[in-house]
Order: C-alpha cells, then sequence, then structure tokens
C-alpha cells in the first residue's frame, strides 16, 4: 500500500453517502435481528393435555429440550404448563368435557393423555390471555407418543 492510502481511506469514509449507507446497513442489521428473535420457534416434544385453573387447554411438556423453543429471555423461566394457541385444522377442545375432538366431534385425547407435540411456540394475546401467560403452542400436529 502506498502512504497515501490511509488519507485516501479516511477521505472515502467521510463522505456523506458512504455514512449514510453505513449507517443504513447498521440499522438493516438491527432490524433484521429484531425480526428473527421475533419469529415462531419450533417445537417438538412429549407432552400430557391438561387444563389451567381458568379452563383453557394446556401442554405440560416433559423434559427440559422444549425449552430451546422458548424466546431467550424466558427459557429459565419456562413453565412446563403451555397454553395452546391453536389446534391442527379441523380439530377443536371442548372445555367443559375435557376433550380433544376432532372433525366429526369425536374424541381424539382427553385431559391426562400424553401426547406428541410438533409446532411452534408463539406469542398469545387477548382480554385474557390463555392461562394469563403471554406465550402458547400453536399446535400443528399431535400424535401418540
Amino acid at each position: 500500500m502506498s502512504a497515501g492510502a490511509p488519507s485516501c481511506l479516511r477521505e472515502g469514509l467521510s463522505r456523506p453517502s458512504v455514512r449514510a449507507t453505513l449507517v443504513i446497513v447498521g440499522i438493516s442489521i438491527v432490524f433484521a435481528l429484531f425480526l428473527l428473535a421475533r419469529m415462531p420457534r419450533p417445537v417438538a416434544a412429549v407432552g400430557t393435555l391438561g387444563q389451567c385453573l381458568w379452563g383453557w387447554p394446556v401442554i405440560n411438556f416433559e423434559g427440559e429440550e422444549w425449552k430451546a423453543a422458548l424466546p431467550d429471555g424466558a427459557r429459565p423461566y419456562g413453565p412446563h404448563q403451555m397454553p395452546v394457541a391453536d389446534w391442527p385444522s379441523g380439530m377443536h377442545y371442548d372445555e367443559t368435557a375435557g376433550a380433544l375432538l376432532d372433525e366429526q366431534g369425536e374424541v381424539v385425547y382427553r385431559n391426562g393423555d400424553r401426547a406428541r407435540i410438533g409446532g411452534t411456540i408463539v406469542e398469545t394475546g387477548g382480554d385474557p390471555a390463555p392461562c394469563y401467560y403471554t406465550l402458547g403452542v400453536k399446535v400443528e400436529t399431535i400424535t401418540a407418543p
């Protein structure tokens, strides 16, 4: 490199268009990281169907591996009981009977039944949010353990 190279670099970086480009790239990286942190996270684990005190359906996950699907801040404090935000297409939960029903209204699983759950951890809301948690599981597949 020649002796003038550092001064050329300094002059190039001092241009307003270069500074603006660097600022835009920096903001874009921060925004992308923010979006990645908020994306639903896949979960696959065995759990037991249940209901929280307010009647909403929950999955009581077994083990600790499923906690990897929780957002970073919630991992150490993640409950084993996660409210169900959504069931697979055609299924619905009957709170009174404590059972998950298929499209024909037949009982597929009851409270206390174990199942393998595949889905995503999502943010929940509403007034009030299910079981008063801000996270829930969107069940995409449910099969025998």
